[in-house]
């Protein structure tokens, strides 16, 4: 079975439910679903704060990604993005993606991110067709805390988790996002040669 696989199930568990743990690239699961041949790896994650009015309103994990998009195709969303709480920025876009290396393939092609190699400690922050000076992904050390804002006066959004799961989001939340604690072990059939 192939397609996109729920970070927060890896996470939570060891086991895969119904194999629903295969992907192309590999297995996710426990010790006791790995054969001798496979080669096992521990993938970074992150976790996912949505804090309304300094309150949190939200917490998740994530394998792969967690994207900040504007609600309505046809709307604009008005950020400012931090890194470790310094302001790095503030623009009109789309939508600011936030990845481990395990989904910077899929923000490469989405938002021209860099391409990851798995085994890189990074996290990735890339604009969706930003439009303001700043339209550059920033690659930044693991132990950083990134952070982006909607601004007041800005259109609503949504917040996902790898591609499934969503929250809304008003003007002024603020979404902090780091390093899980818990790294993610990813087996992959001793064959396989690809990241």
């Amino acid at each position: 079975m192939t397609g996109r696989v729920d970070g927060r199930t890896v996470l939570d568990t060891t086991a895969v439910p119904g194999g629903e743990g295969l992907t192309r690239r590999g297995l996710l699961g426990g010790p006791g679903q790995w054969s001798s041949d496979d080669v096992v790896r521990q993938r970074l994650a992150i976790d996912v704060t949505v804090l309304r009015a300094r309150d949190v309103t939200y917490e998740e994990r994530a394998l792969t990604e967690v994207a900040v998009h504007h609600e309505l195709t046809h709307h604009m969303l008005e950020v400012e993005i931090e890194v470790d709480g310094v302001p790095v920025t503030g623009f009109g876009c789309d939508g600011v993606v936030c990845a481990t290396p395990t989904g910077s393939v899929a923000l490469d092609r989405l938002a021209g991110g860099p391409a990851v190699w798995p085994d890189v400690d990074a996290l990735i922050m890339a604009p969706l067709r930003a439009h303001g000076l700043f339209s550059r992904p920033l690659m930044v050390p693991p132990a950083s805390r990134m952070a982006v804002t909607l601004q007041q006066g800005s259109r609503p959004g949504v917040l996902w988790c790898d591609g499934h799961r969503t929250v809304p989001l008003a003007a002024g939340d603020r979404i902090e996002v780091r390093r899980s604690a818990r790294a993610v072990p990813v087996a992959r059939p001793g064959s396989f040669s690809t990241v």
